[in-house]
């Protein structure tokens, strides 16, 4: 149920053209950032992805497609745009990629293409 998720939330991105894994920065496509973060309760959220019970071919809401260019392009990069992923290796950066978007001043920092890290700290807060 997992891959099948991800498969076609990957084939939802092409189809409504938000992002091509023909773009992608590297060469390898880490297939497992995406069904591994669809787990991820910060990722699940930011995409509204519909339950495993109610999986169909489509299923991030039409309303979230835009956010999911953002995360496949901070997952895999955008080599035609110039962008690399922020999420260089899984663990831990698609863990604190979770962290980060489930705020919204991390949401923020990383809309404005700072580094995973800072935008950690952003995401934080003042003491």
């Amino acid at each position: 149920m997992r891959l099948y998720r991800a498969l076609m939330v990957i084939e939802q991105a092409e189809q409504r053209d938000v992002f091509q894994r023909s773009d992608r920065w590297k060469s390898h496509f880490s297939f497992s950032h995406l069904y591994t973060g669809l787990d991820y309760e910060g990722i699940r959220g930011f995409l509204k992805v519909l339950p495993f019970a109610e999986q169909s071919r489509t299923p991030v809401p039409d309303d979230r497609i835009d956010e999911l260019g953002e995360l496949c392009v901070w997952l895999y990069g955008s080599k035609s745009r110039n962008i690399p992923p922020v999420v260089i290796s899984q663990n831990p950066d698609l863990r604190v990629l979770d962290e980060v978007i489930q705020k919204p001043n991390g949401l923020a920092a990383l809309r404005q293409r700072l580094p995973l890290q800072i935008s950690r700290e952003i995401s934080k807060g003042d003491d």
